[in-house]
């Protein structure tokens, strides 16, 4: 009896964690297909903006808030049980730089943004993130 009660238990203990791990492999599949989705809606559907090289801080501000807006209102694919307000920018626009390095300073000879989108998981216990690079 003993010996059958240990077996049960090691069968339903793996069983569990079967269908935990698939859970979680399923939201993070779910996460990276949104975040490539985004990424498409970033770079041909929502308009490039300009910054301002007088308020290159506000200016990235803005951008940040103007971009997450777009994407959240342009989202394709939103997974089942997700929600639009978890795919976010949290980080702000940054600019490139005559040498080739991004940062808050705006320079109008330089036309290329780099934007964080990052997906959260309804439970937040997954979050997936990645960097475009924005150009006209």
């Amino acid at each position: 009896m003993v010996l059958l009660g240990t077996v049960g238990v090691a069968v339903l203990t793996g069983l569990r964690t079967t269908i935990l791990g698939s859970a979680t492999e399923r939201d993070h599949a779910r996460a990276h297909q949104w975040l490539q989705s985004a990424t498409e809606v970033l770079v041909n559907d929502v308009p490039w903006e300009d910054c301002n090289p007088a308020d290159s801080a506000g200016s990235a501000s803005s951008l940040q808030t103007s971009y997450q807006t777009q994407l959240q209102a342009n989202s394709v694919i939103v997974p089942a049980q997700w929600q639009e307000f978890q795919i976010v920018i949290p980080k702000v626009v940054e600019f490139a730089s005559e040498s080739g390095a991004y940062g808050s300073t705006c320079l109008e000879t330089e036309d290329r943004q780099r934007v964080t989108i990052e997906v959260r998981a309804p439970d937040y216990r997954i979050i997936e993130t990645v960097e475009v690079v924005k150009i006209p």
